[in-house]
């Protein structure tokens, strides 16, 4: 696990995580159950991203206004794209400052479909740090 979870007692990481599914569920406005469901799409992701990472990306969808599934999870599999391509966030290799630059990117992100958006500008990002 990244950020130190691995040398966590059980019990913080349980507790991390139902912080992070509140989180989601507040955000995207999802039941727990529909949550569950969630998680296990994000099982069958490629991806050596914890989960705690993906459910962070998830709550990051509902802030910008994502509820559907499918919308939630397009938006956790392109962010979770961007944040794993290595070194090339010239700011500070992670995904978490776009989703909380300005209400425009929030906005057009939102309006042009969030993955749609989040590749485009992770493209971007690549192509301008090669």
């Amino acid at each position: 696990m990244r950020n130190g979870t691995a040398c966590r007692n059980p019990s913080e990481q349980v507790a991390s995580m139902d912080d992070i599914y509140s989180d989601v569920m507040k955000t995207a406005g999802m039941t727990h159950k529909e949550l569950e469901g969630l998680n296990e799409a994000f099982k069958k992701i490629d991806t050596r991203t914890s989960r705690e990472e993906l459910n962070s990306l998830a709550r990051d969808a509902g802030k910008l206004g994502l509820s559907a599934k499918k919308d939630i999870l397009d938006f956790v599999e392109t962010g979770n794209q961007v944040n794993v391509a290595p070194g090339k966030d010239p700011f500070t290799g992670r995904m978490g400052g776009i989703t909380t630059r300005p209400a425009s990117i929030a906005t057009y992100t939102v309006a042009v479909k969030a993955h749609n958006a989040l590749t485009v500008i992770g493209n971007t990002l690549s192509e301008l740090c090669v």
